[in-house]
């Protein structure tokens, strides 16, 4: 779960479960939408193509410079650089671009001419390199043994959303692609402990995670489809998910896995009461979750997994039961199965559950699945503690290579940098409002407007390279509201400095 999803909120959430109301629509679904550009793009001296390094000015005078990775008739994406190192793909709108420059390739170093020694002066042997000289490259895993199997865990941790998102994801993924591996594990542990009145409880349903499904598909869509359709992996890794927490928004992820294995104490739910994560008249709510729980149940489809389990961790008013038969699960969507997963939370009926079964897991108003359940169901593949016995019950335990994984300095590297990125925020929007317009002459004062201009265009960029990870409570507001409360102060600098001369 995110930080953004503050303590009091879901207590309130929790609270309307008693009958207290409904929830407004937060995140940013009810921001105001940056104005579209009206200046055409400038007709280039040379279309780019992909791999060339370009320039590209705004419309609103912000220059950026990177690779051409995408371009088509709508937009042009390229590979920039961020704090940290870390490098993302960002893509800008032909109708935003006022220039585009083709930066020249560095002319390739002219070969050097090995100079004549003289014959009274023996030749000097090459020099072997220091072992403590750092690699230009860095070094290549251990090749595996012959015939054994390569294995790649993947750490998946933090905060979902936020320190796991698709710009380090597709940067792990480089990593992923270098080694190569038999076997993607995706090691699935998300953070979610909140403080609840001087109390550390791990976690509270979110029912504004639904909002947080398209992180999740955007997610399994680079595990997935971007690895399939990628024909220059030279084979594609068996793809396995390893869940201790995956609460929130995070348990739409692991669905997407054909394999999937839980630790001793691991948990896959805790959204619950979606029915009080919009406002509006019901049928009008009914709409938009029939529509996001049918992308949700899209991922369990794809893994192979019954997809009413979906429907049975989002909803409160939801029945979902089980019994085996001929040694598998027959489901029943109400409570006449052998074993109840979900009732219906009535709370006149006095089914809904109490708030002390719901920080224990132990509620049944909505499905958090554990290893026990997970794996009677068939959903879950088995229950392991160790990457040994994973290898072992995968049937590699014998002759396994562990690849050396570079993907927890690369999330790493992107907290670190979403981090720097909101500081770096708050700071500019701070000088922003100490820029005094002042002066004896129109050119005095445009010139401080100019200043405020400048100051808010870097401010734009910011908010286009984390849009996906930044925290509304970091930085006063959500970045759809950031980015129209932006352009209007700059059309307003614009319109006094046009008037003012």
């Amino acid at each position: 779960m995110n930080k953004r999803n503050t303590t009091a909120r879901l207590i309130a959430a929790f609270a309307l479960t008693m009958g207290m109301g409904t929830l407004p629509m937060i995140g940013g679904h009810s921001g105001l939408a940056l104005a579209q550009a009206t200046q055409s793009a400038p007709a280039a001296a040379a279309e780019p193509k992909v791999g060339d390094t370009v320039v590209i000015t705004l419309a609103n005078g912000t220059t950026v410079e990177g690779v051409v990775t995408a371009i088509d008739n709508r937009q042009i994406k390229i590979q920039r650089v961020m704090a940290g190192g870390i490098k993302a793909d960002v893509g800008y709108q032909r109708t935003e671009i006022r220039s585009l420059t083709l930066k020249p390739a560095a002319a390739p170093a002219p070969a050097s001419t090995p100079a004549s020694t003289p014959a009274s002066t023996p030749a000097t042997a090459p020099t072997a390199p220091s072992p403590a000289a750092p690699a230009a490259q860095p070094a290549a895993s251990p090749a595996p043994a012959p015939g054994a199997t390569s294995v790649y865990v993947l750490p998946l941790g933090g905060q979902f959303g936020r320190d796991v998102s698709a710009t380090p994801l597709r940067q792990a993924l480089r990593d992923i692609k270098r080694a190569q591996p038999d076997i993607l594990v995706v090691r699935v542990d998300f953070n979610f402990a909140i403080n609840v009145m001087g109390d550390n409880v791990e976690f509270l349903p979110d029912p504004q995670a639904i909002w947080q499904l398209e992180t999740a598909r955007q997610l399994s869509t680079i595990l997935t489809d971007e690895i399939r359709d990628d024909a220059t992996w030279t084979k594609k890794p068996r793809l396995v998910m390893w869940v201790r927490r995956a609460l929130g928004a995070a348990a739409f992820l692991p669905f997407v896995a054909p394999d999937v294995y839980f630790t001793t104490d691991g948990l896959q739910g805790g959204i619950g009461n979606l029915e009080l994560a919009a406002g509006g008249d019901e049928d009008y709510r009914e709409k938009i979750f029939g529509i996001m729980l049918a992308r949700a149940e899209g991922l369990a489809i794809k893994g192979g997994h019954e997809p009413l389990l979906v429907q049975a961790m989002a909803r409160t008013r939801y029945s979902l039961s089980f019994s085996m038969v001929n040694g598998e699960p027959r489901f029943f969507e109400d409570t006449t199965g052998d074993t109840i997963l979900t009732d219906d939370g009535d709370r006149e009926a006095g089914r809904n559950d109490s708030l002390q079964d719901v920080v224990r897991f132990q509620g049944n108003d909505w499905l958090t699945l554990k290893a026990a359940v997970a794996q009677q169901i068939g959903y879950s593949s088995g229950t392991v503690d160790r990457l040994e016995d994973l290898m072992d019950d995968l049937g590699v335990a014998r002759n396994y290579t562990l690849v050396r994984s570079r993907a927890g300095a690369v999330f790493e590297g992107w907290r670190r940098s979403v981090a720097q990125g909101e500081g770096e925020f708050n700071r500019l929007w701070r000088d922003f409002n100490e820029i005094e317009v002042r002066g004896e002459s129109a050119a005095e004062r445009n010139t401080q407007r100019g200043r405020q201009l400048s100051t808010l265009r870097k401010m734009q960029e910011l908010l286009k390279d984390y849009a996906e990870a930044m925290d509304p409570e970091n930085i006063g507001g959500g970045v759809d509201q950031w980015n129209g409360r932006l352009e209007v102060i700059s059309e307003q600098i614009r319109q006094q400095m046009r008037v003012d001369r």
